[in-house]
């Protein structure tokens, strides 16, 4: 009876068959390795076992104790507290003398501009003289 079924099918309904029961196949295996998974738990095994680590010597001797530590920790913050007032002082002494820098170039370019001044103020009135006998020169020759 199947025999007659499969020769009546042509080429594609062949080909539909085929996908349809491998899927089915595939599905079928998707669901017993589920199924699987969840109803047989492995075991987690850790090792070594967390609450059976004992220290030994070497160990003691690798690490510092609390009392070490905290002393470095608390020299290292001594030194830190050290350098950082150390950098704010560098800091401070550095703007101071910028500051001083700056203020004596502002001072020197006042003090050129006035006389810059000064001289163009000369040099204005030597001219204005010029020009004045100069015309009484030209007047005079007329």
């Amino acid at each position: 009876m199947i025999g007659a079924l499969l020769a009546d099918m042509s080429q594609p309904e062949m080909w539909t068959l085929g996908c349809v029961l491998m899927g089915t196949l595939l599905s079928g295996g998707a669901l017993a390795v589920s199924w699987y998974s969840v109803t047989h738990k492995v075991p987690v095994k850790l090792s070594p076992d967390p609450v059976r680590v004992q220290v030994t010597e070497a160990q003691h001797q690798q690490f510092a104790s609390r009392e070490a530590f905290e002393k470095l920790t608390a020299d290292n913050t001594r030194r830190h507290a050290q350098l950082f007032a150390e950098i704010d002082k560098v800091t401070e002494d550095t703007r101071k003398n910028v500051e001083a820098a700056v203020r004596e170039i502002n001072q020197d370019r006042t003090r050129t501009m006035e006389k810059l001044n000064t001289e163009f103020i000369f040099i204005r009135e030597n001219l204005a003289e010029i020009r004045t006998n100069v015309s009484h020169l030209q007047k005079d020759k007329k």
